[in-house]
């Protein structure tokens, strides 16, 4: 990918993430990509805005994050990075499976404080808008090629095309620092059961005692003790 043109416009969205096929060791030093570099470093995908990756964190030393009682949300702290990789990276003549589809979606970044339980949030929230499906590779070359392309509102194509890309999202790592083979920096986190349990516990044997009537009237009225 270096259509400079195509990455000009991509650096002055606010939410951007591009997942390509992984290069072999040492390509993105070459002269000419130093504008996909850049959008790796400098732009970036907001995590909080996407439901479908909730799940996921970056490991930490090398294992999923543990979840437990008093865990701060790393989703809302997460930006994912502009220009992703995935896959296996080719290594002689071995051929691997790449990412051959061509796709993109748009759309707007919307926020709201309004949850539907009734609770006020902080949300960040995607509204895709425009799919565009096409052959052309997204490289300078591909505009001197005879390419075709389209635009669709399609609803459900736009929400298939959503699943499928955020789904290479959360297989995806870092741009040209990842091993030959397929190795997701984003990983499932792991749920401390067992302290969650006992959180719970003591949260509940709390209720229970503010919830004990302190006088016959408040035993008649079924008022809470506070």
């Amino acid at each position: 990918m270096d259509d400079p043109e195509l990455i000009d416009v991509l650096g002055r969205m606010a939410n951007v993430c591009v997942v390509v096929t992984k290069q072999p060791q040492g390509k993105y030093t070459r002269p000419g990509l130093e504008m996909l570099t850049k959008l790796a470093q400098e732009s970036g995908l907001a995590q909080a805005a996407y439901p479908e990756l909730a799940e996921l964190a970056p490991r930490q030393d090398g294992r999923p994050l543990v979840v437990g009682p008093g865990s701060s949300s790393w989703v809302d702290k997460v930006d994912i990075g502009g220009v992703r990789e995935i896959g296996f990276r080719r290594v002689g003549n071995r051929l691997v499976p790449i990412v051959h589809a061509k796709i993109m979606l748009l759309g707007r970044m919307g926020w709201t404080d309004e949850h539907p339980s009734g609770d006020v949030v902080d949300q960040l929230f995607f509204v895709p808008e425009k799919l565009w499906i096409g052959s052309a590779n997204f490289t300078k070359s591909s505009r001197s090629s005879l390419e075709m392309g389209m635009w669709t509102e399609d609803r459900e194509l736009m929400a298939a095309a959503r699943d499928w890309l955020l789904t290479l999202v959360g297989l995806s790592e870092p741009l040209g620092s990842g091993p030959d083979d397929l190795d997701p920096e984003l990983l499932p986190v792991e749920y401390d059961d067992a302290a969650i349990f006992e959180s719970m516990r003591d949260e509940r044997w709390e209720l229970f005692m503010m919830t004990i009537p302190t006088s016959s009237s408040d035993e008649r009225t079924g008022q809470f003790a506070r």
